[in-house]
């Protein structure tokens, strides 16, 4: 049974670009929401030094809960160092951080709104179209044969979909997080129900078992 079954003012959503704005835009079950209006996706908060001064500047947009995302973050033993992160802007409103930057503050997108710090009632609807699950769970850039972690472009929807993996068993995490897949609800892609409800030709389980986290503590 799909824990949410339609997006709500207020939720993140995770995923490839081009399929959440799909969703964003076309899908029924989220358009009456109307998320283009209200702030969807991590990529629009200001967490890191630069994007904040850009907020104060008046050229990147405020979001009226940042400074819940914010407190969240700060209290983080790992995270908190992305709140000092200094990055630089490009463009206007946009910018470019480290890697690892980046990576946390994806992440901690999704420890906030499944921690007992979020007190805003928010979701993650997490959009799965699109997705090759192989080189996420091996962390190895097809491209390259290489690891993603030697790429000047890590792949960060992998580096999303590892964490809720190892927080998996976590109550707060597996009912604060709704996958989709061709513009339905789904289970999560490494139970064996997602074979059942997509069709894939392989086994998810036995997929996602041979991925290996570099630490148990790994957050």
């Amino acid at each position: 049974m799909p824990y949410k079954k339609s997006y709500a003012a207020g939720d993140l959503i995770y995923g490839l670009s081009e399929p959440r704005q799909d969703y964003r835009t076309k899908n029924p079950a989220f358009i009456l929401a109307k998320p283009r209006a209200t702030p969807c996706t991590i990529d629009q908060y200001s967490l890191t030094t630069v994007e904040r001064q850009l907020v104060d500047d008046g050229r990147r947009l405020t979001i009226p809960d940042s400074e819940y995302f914010h407190d969240c973050i700060k209290n983080h033993d790992k995270y908190s160092n992305t709140f000092n992160a200094p990055g630089f802007a490009v463009g206007g409103a946009n910018v470019i951080h480290q890697p690892v930057d980046t990576g946390r503050k994806c992440k901690g997108g999704l420890y906030w709104v499944t921690s007992s710090m979020n007190d805003l009632g928010k979701s993650i609807h997490f959009v799965l179209d699109g997705i090759d699950f192989a080189p996420v769970v091996s962390k190895i850039n097809p491209s390259t044969n290489e690891p993603f972690k030697n790429s000047r472009s890590p792949f960060y929807t992998g580096i999303e979909l590892r964490w809720v993996y190892r927080n998996r068993f976590r109550e707060e995490v597996y009912r604060s997080i709704q996958f989709w897949i061709n513009g339905s609800p789904c289970p999560p892609p490494w139970e064996a129900g997602f074979k059942n409800a997509t069709g894939v030709d392989y086994d998810p389980v036995e997929m996602w078992s041979t991925y290996k986290p570099r630490s148990l503590m790994a957050a």
